[in-house]
């Protein structure tokens, strides 16, 4: 008895240790609140993963003048884990696209040197499969990635050309994986950014029927075709992903991560779709025009489940009759 006695301090005691370490919260650093995912991110899901992570979303974006207010608020939160969500930056501009580039591409470069200097574990940043040298490769591998910006028209798609590199450099002189990356499908939700030049095609889709709807217009006009397919993928979903799998187990995960999940939808569908939700009465007209963005077809893979599809329009039909 006397031995038994004197053992049952100890258990309690390692009952308690185990309790407090289960209790410890993955410390996560978000660059940015705004956009799409950073608004997804800080509004819809991360309550329900708060026993899992402590959230910190910087309180303004890293710019050259801000660094060093930067760093001190990184140093006193002592992340983790970064996810370098970049700011949703104005398109359509074509004499900035240069400094548009340096800007995106210097704010990785930023955030790279935060994680030197502090406890961070991973960097998670979004690619674009914008930089594949095709977008017929079904489905889409790695091995096909061109990194060479000068293979790419856009400012858009040079600047994720560069942060892979920047990321490959960085990982192969430190030796780690420290930087991750997750390509994207074609995103979007609730919380996407509807002021003028920083859409993705579905807020930019509702705005130009609502907008012609309001006006009275007869007509709508696309740049797309009957064969034009993308794979779209609700904001929440990626959220559920990178918080219920993707960071709990991050080591696991690859350079990059093609994220084949959402539905491959044929642009006319999903436009009529909206036209018919929106109540536009006018006609909705589609050109072959390669001055879209759009124009190509760009998704993962091509097989959809039934209940992916229905999810898609659920949410679709959602985020459409905040504008009817």
């Amino acid at each position: 008895m006397a031995f038994m006695s004197s053992c049952r301090p100890n258990i309690l005691a390692l009952n308690f240790d185990f309790r407090t370490f289960m209790s410890i919260k993955t410390r996560v650093l978000v660059t940015t609140g705004n956009g799409l995912i950073g608004n997804t991110l800080k509004y819809s899901k991360a309550v329900q993963f708060q026993n899992k992570f402590e959230f910190r979303y910087l309180e303004s974006y890293i710019e050259k003048e801000n660094i060093s207010a930067i760093k001190r608020q990184v140093m006193d939160f002592s992340p983790e884990i970064i996810i370098h969500n970049a700011v949703k930056l104005p398109r359509g501009n074509q004499k900035n696209q240069v400094n548009l580039r340096l800007r995106n591409t210097e704010t990785f470069q930023t955030v790279l040197d935060i994680s030197e200097t502090s406890s961070t574990r991973f960097v998670l940043a979004f690619t674009s499969y914008h930089v594949f040298n095709s977008y017929d490769f079904l489905p889409y591998k790695i091995s096909n990635l061109v990194l060479d910006s000068t293979r790419h028209e856009t400012w858009y798609a040079q600047s994720k050309v560069d942060e892979l590199i920047l990321a490959q450099d960085f990982n192969r002189k430190s030796n780690s994986d420290k930087i991750k990356f997750v390509m994207l499908p074609h995103m979007f939700g609730i919380h996407d950014n509807f002021e003028d030049g920083k859409r993705h095609f579905i807020a930019d889709m509702i705005l130009k029927i609502s907008g012609a709807k309001s006006s009275h217009k007869d007509f709508v006009s696309f740049s797309t075709n009957e064969d034009q397919l993308l794979q779209f993928l609700n904001a929440e979903d990626l959220i559920t992903f990178l918080l219920g799998d993707y960071l709990v187990s991050i080591e696991e995960f690859d350079f990059i991560t093609i994220l084949n999940k959402g539905v491959v939808m044929r642009l006319t569908d999903i436009i009529k779709f909206a036209a018919s939700t929106l109540d536009y009465s006018g006609r909705v007209l589609f050109s072959e025009s390669e001055e879209s963005d759009f124009f190509r077809s760009m998704y993962f893979w091509e097989k959809n489940e039934e209940k992916n599809v229905e999810s898609f329009y659920n949410a679709l039909r959602s985020l459409l009759t905040r504008y009817n």
